[in-house]
């Protein structure tokens, strides 16, 4: 049974969108930097499964649950690549 079909590659990777969890998650992880409220906040760890730890810049640690992190999906950058402005 199941033999007929292979399950490798039956979605491509890139074709499934990502929930806004996992979004908040994959910044997380590869240490893209956050802004809120004119601060930025650098990624250092999790803490617990519900909330993700920040260092914020000028000094000082946070720990940020996931929901409130959702508010802010689109204020990532992504740590690889230059804001908009400093490319201008």
């Amino acid at each position: 049974m199941g033999r007929l079909c292979t399950w490798e590659d039956l979605f491509p990777e890139r074709a499934l969108s990502r929930s806004r969890y996992e979004q908040v998650l994959i910044h997380a992880i590869r240490g893209d930097r956050l802004r809120i409220d004119g601060r930025w906040y650098t990624p250092v760890g999790m803490r617990g499964w519900s909330q993700v730890a920040f260092r914020r810049e000028g000094g000082g640690r946070v720990a940020l649950p996931i929901d409130y992190l959702l508010r802010h999906l689109g204020a990532w950058r992504t740590a690889n690549r230059p804001s908009r402005r400093a490319t201008r």
